[in-house]
Parts: structure tokens; sequence; C-alpha cells
């Protein structure tokens, strides 16, 4: 099932994560702990099954949904990713209001470079001194 919609072409990736939530899930009560592919035998396998139909497992499960339905992941992981944006590195050196979208570098300076936005761009672009080819993307 986890499979079905999932677009990465390398899933095997993540199962490096499986056995730290297998951690975090036993150690809810929720279920067993992970048990490594080499070490797994048949008894093992059971008691785990055992471990996950247990009433306590149930509840410790039912807990867990009932805060993960309180959570608002989606806007948290928004915020998360806004509060790191790095704002003033995107601004134009010029127009602050606007974004940057261009970098131009000047002759006479080749380690310092000016952030542009559309807008600046397009004023420079009428100066007779203003070299088009020291601006890319």
């Amino acid at each position: 099932m986890f499979f079905l919609n999932y677009d990465d072409p390398n899933p095997t990736s993540n199962y490096a994560s499986q056995p730290f939530w297998g951690r975090v899930v036993a150690a809810s009560g929720a279920g067993p702990l992970p048990i490594a592919y080499r070490e797994l035998s048949v008894e093992k396998l059971q008691n785990a099954i055992q471990v996950c139909r247990s009433a306590e497992a149930k509840v410790a499960a039912e807990a867990i949904a009932t805060r993960m339905s309180q959570e608002n992941g989606v806007g948290t992981a928004v915020r998360s990713f806004h509060h790191r944006l790095p704002t003033s590195q995107l601004c134009c050196d010029i127009l602050p209001q606007h974004v940057a979208r261009w970098i131009y570098t000047p002759k006479k300076s080749k380690h310092v470079s000016v952030r542009l936005s559309n807008e600046a761009l397009i004023v420079l672009y009428d100066s007779k001194d203003f070299d088009r080819a020291r601006v890319h993307p």
C-alpha cells in the first residue's frame, strides 16, 4: 500500500528510518521492538504479532491516533519552511521589496555580486554603463 502513491525512484532509502520509528512505536507501547532481519525467527515474529494484537497496544495506538488527529502537520511544516528561508538573501539589493531573480557581477569587482529583481533589471538595462553580459539568473 505504501508504495502505490510513492514517487521516489529509490524507495530503499526510506528503509533506513524504520528501526528508528519502530523504537518510537515500541516506546509508546503501540508495538514491539523492531526485529533485525538477521535475527528474525518464527518465534520472534509470533511474539511481535501478539504484542501488536494486545489490548495495551490497541490503547496506545488509539492514543497516538488521537494526538496525530489534533496536529496540523502541513501547517507546522509550512511554518518551519518559512522560518528557515534565508529571506535576506532573496531580496533585491536595489529594491528590497522585490524578489531577486538575477545576479549582476560588475567588471571591477569579481567577488561582489548584486542581487536584482526584474523591476531593477529593467531600469538598469537602460543605463549605458550596464553590461548585460554580466547578468545571470
